[in-house]
């Protein structure tokens, strides 16, 4: 019985000693853990994964640029670190990226669905923009979605995909297609040239692009305002997706947020019939003689060949003969 007793004892010992040990290992572990914003700035470096485009992120002559580009940027300083850019071929390529080792955050003009938030954790909104149909000037302009008569295209993946999903309850008879590897502003130059009828973009793409692509006109609203922001793993332990609602916060409170839009609708508000008719002509007479070096160009500095020719247009309207008021 003695024995049967102390055999016991040093049973329930070990036992302590094999918990305490384990706790030990666990206090020191968890302790030794570092949160999402303290890993990025050991690192030195804030990843963004983005889909190139004219109001995302792109490169010209005087260096990267784009309207999340910049404000990415400002996150990253505020940060004390650096920003790296991971471009992505397509949209869906980007939300499955989100939160693995490619990218820390993504942003590209995303909308907080419903769809996404299933996946995603969403910062606090930087932007209002509008879904809008666009149709080829010069062929009846639609009233509604049931007016549609054509090819309708939007991009895989989309809020614009899923908005025309609920809104073809209530019209059966419509339909569209799905193009993967495309952004909004290909799309507005296919409506552009006639490749395709229709497309669904958001506001400020089509404000960006129209005075490019005149020959694409706005139809109508699709949806009521919607909120852009930037969208974060759900996994992550909501560090750097606090810091960076503190410093959009701070962003938008200074009014630096108010300056950016305006440098980007800058061009576009000054847009007129007249320069819609003028630019019309020269994509016919100049940009066929010159589009072959822009794409060139464009390949071997990973510059979208569109962005390109708008840089020369602004330039010298694509006239060989032009100066610029110094001269060169």
């Amino acid at each position: 019985m003695r024995q049967r007793s102390k055999k016991v004892r040093r049973i329930r010992n070990r036992s302590v000693l094999v918990v305490l040990a384990l706790a030990i290992i666990f206090y020191f572990s968890s302790s030794q853990q570092i949160t999402d914003l303290e890993r990025v700035q050991k690192k030195g470096e804030l990843v963004m994964l983005t889909v190139p485009g004219p109001t995302t992120y792109f490169e010209d002559g005087r260096g990267r640029n784009g309207f999340d580009y910049l404000i990415a940027k400002a996150f990253a300083d505020s940060l004390g670190v650096n920003l790296r850019i991971q471009s992505k071929l397509s949209l869906r390529n980007l939300l499955v990226a989100v939160g693995g080792p490619q990218g820390d955050f993504a942003a590209a003009n995303l909308v907080p669905t419903e769809k996404r938030s299933q996946s995603l954790m969403f910062s606090d909104p930087y932007l209002e923009v509008t879904q809008q149909l666009l149709y080829r000037r010069g062929t009846p302009k639609p009233k509604s979605l049931s007016d549609i008569d054509g090819e309708l295209v939007v991009v895989t993946s989309s809020s614009h995909s899923e908005q025309l999903k609920r809104l073809s309850i209530d019209i059966p008879q419509l339909s569209w297609q799905e193009q993967d590897e495309i952004e909004m502003s290909d799309l507005i130059r296919m409506v552009h040239t006639g490749e395709i009828n229709y497309t669904v973009v958001d506001s400020i793409a089509y404000l960006v692009n129209r005075h490019i692509y005149p020959n694409a006109g706005l139809a109508l609203d699709i949806s009521k305002p919607q909120m852009v922001a930037w969208a974060f793993p759900s996994h992550e332990d909501g560090t750097l997706l606090n810091a960076a609602n503190k410093f959009l916060a701070e962003y938008i409170s200074t009014g630096k947020m108010k300056t950016l839009k305006e440098q980007l609708l800058a061009q576009s508000n000054n847009f007129s019939v007249a320069d819609s008719n003028r630019l019309g002509k020269l994509v016919a007479k100049r940009l066929p003689d010159y589009e072959p070096l822009f794409r060139e160009t464009a390949d071997k500095n990973n510059i979208d060949w569109h962005l390109l020719a708008a840089v020369a247009y602004q330039e010298s309207h694509w006239d060989p003969r032009a100066k610029s008021p110094t001269g060169v």
